[in-house]
Order: structure tokens, then sequence, then C-alpha cells
């Protein structure tokens, strides 16, 4: 049932952030650099979606305002929409390859 209710979500939550996110301006869109603390930053996400924090989802956030316009805010927007869903498992696998490109 749980599986269900979240697949539903999705169909309402998916088109609603594709609304929201075609309304960011170029300007907005097109920073292109990450901040110097990138990959600290990355290592404290991590850390709070392993224990199941509820604050990671702040802390994405955050950081996904301050790398817009690099390849990493897509790859962030994904780990983003499984947070949404609590669905902190998938969210870690999804941050091994940002944690393996920029923490090692």
């Amino acid at each position: 049932m749980l599986a269900e209710t979240e697949s539903e979500l999705r169909k309402v939550v998916e088109p609603l952030t594709a609304i929201f996110a075609a309304g960011e301006t170029e300007e907005e869109a097109a920073s292109g650099h990450l901040p110097d603390d990138f990959a600290e930053q990355l290592r404290n996400l991590k850390n709070l979606i392993d224990d199941y924090d509820t604050e990671a989802a702040d802390a994405l956030e955050e950081m996904v305002d301050r790398v817009r316009g690099t390849d990493e805010h897509r790859e962030l927007s994904a780990v983003k929409r499984l947070l949404d869903g609590y669905d902190f498992d998938a969210a870690a696998e999804a941050m091994e390859p940002l944690i393996e490109a920029h923490c090692t």
C-alpha cells in the first residue's frame, strides 16, 4: 500500500517540480560553479542521509540552490526527489557517484 501511495504521489509531485523548475531565470540557472566547501557539504549530507535524519532534506535543498548550472545540480536534484519521497536508502545510493567524484 505504501508503494502505491508513493507512486501516486510521484505522479503529482514530479509534474509540479518540473513546472517550478521551468520558472527559474537564466541568471539563476547559470552560476555554473561549485562552492569551495562542496566536498564537505556532500560528506555532511551523506551522513544525514545514512542516519535517516530529515534535516537532510533542508541541507540538500540549500545545496541544490547553490550548484545551479552544474552537472552536480542535476545529480543532486535526483537525490532530492528520492528524499522528498523519504527513500533514504535510494538517496544514499544515488549519492555514491558524487562522493566518489568529489570526496576521494
